[in-house]
Parts: structure tokens; C-alpha cells; sequence
């Protein structure tokens, strides 16, 4: 055998174990990135799941604090409230508007002693003593706060979401859109 077939030969072997490794190596990375995208695809279900286990969980415990609360609050006549020094926000804010609807109920208007756009600041002024104040009754976090319920004044809040054409079909953005239907669904009528 001369030289020429032997090198053919060794050319060709060597071209045929090439070929074997990059097919081999090839259908290693072919499985591994089938691998990894299984992996991920599971790990993003079990993800979703736990979230919105999270969220039925949250919803549920949040809708039985607010009934335990509902039966708890006390309720005040609006009359009553009158003559109190109040603490409020600025003119023409959501608050300030539900004020002067509760001004037209009793038909006395209320003495605004302080304005402030803060309501972690005013409820701390409410808790020195300083006044009364007219918060969204999930907004009541201080401790040194009581939560009381005004007869027959009804407010409601409208929140509104923007979103880009498609953007629902993210699955981050779907998920904060679940949890504000489950938030309002939750507050009940």
C-alpha cells in the first residue's frame, strides 16, 4: 500500500471521526438544551402555580381579615363629626372631595386644621391627638390609629392599569393584572 492510500485512508478516517464527534457533540448540545429548556418550562409552571397558590391564599385570608374587621369597626353617625378639628389633603384630591360630600350630609363644614398630602404623616398627627382625618379604611396602619366606619358616606376608588397592545400575554404583567382582579374582587361590593 503506498503512501497516497495510506494518507487517503487516515484522511478519510479522520473525516469520518470528525464527522462522529460533531454529530455526537451535536447531539449532546441538542440534549442539553432540550434539558435546560424543559427544566426552565417546568420551573415556570411550578412558578406560576406557586404564585397563584399564593394569591387564592392571600386573597382568602384578606377577605376573612376584612370581614373580621367589618364586624369590628365601629360606626359614628356623621353628625357627630362635625365639630372636630379635621386633618386633611390639598384641596381638590380624591380625600378633600369625600369631605366635602360628608360637609353636605351633616351640613356643617368641617374645620380643616392641617393639610398634608402624607398619610402615614397624618394619621401620626391623628395619633397625637392633633385631629381627625378621612382615610381609605385599607390605609389605617398606625397603631395608635382606630379605624372607625362614617354612616352613610359610601367613597369608592377607580384604579386604572395601561398596558402596551399584547402586554397581558407577559406572564409578569399577567400576573400583577391577576392580582389586582383577585384584590378587587376580594374588596367585594
Amino acid at each position: 500500500m503506498g503512501r497516497r492510500e495510506r494518507s487517503e485512508r487516515a484522511e478519510s478516517v479522520g473525516r469520518r471521526e470528525r464527522s462522529e464527534r460533531a454529530e455526537s457533540v451535536g447531539r449532546r448540545e441538542r440534549s442539553e438544551r432540550a434539558e435546560s429548556v424543559g427544566r426552565r418550562e417546568r420551573s415556570e409552571r411550578a412558578e406560576s402555580v406557586g404564585r397563584r397558590e399564593r394569591s387564592e391564599r392571600a386573597e382568602s385570608v384578606g377577605r376573612r381579615e376584612r370581614s373580621e374587621r367589618a364586624e369590628s369597626v365601629p360606626r359614628v353617625d356623621p353628625a357627630a363629626l362635625g365639630e372636630l378639628d379635621w386633618i386633611s389633603v390639598r384641596d381638590g384630591f380624591p380625600v378633600d372631595d369625600v369631605l366635602r360630600s360628608f360637609a353636605t350630609i351633616t351640613g356643617v363644614q368641617p374645620r380643616i386644621v392641617q393639610r398634608i398630602n402624607d398619610f402615614h404623616t397624618m394619621q401620626a398627627m391623628v395619633a397625637a391627638g392633633l385631629g381627625v382625618a378621612l382615610v381609605a379604611r385599607h390605609a389605617v396602619t398606625h397603631p395608635g390609629v382606630v379605624g372607625i366606619e362614617i354612616a352613610d358616606v359610601r367613597a369608592a376608588r377607580i384604579v386604572e392599569v395601561a398596558t402596551r397592545p399584547g402586554a397581558h400575554r407577559r406572564p409578569a404583567i399577567a400576573a400583577v393584572l391577576s392580582a389586582l382582579d383577585a384584590a378587587v374582587a376580594a374588596l367585594g361590593p
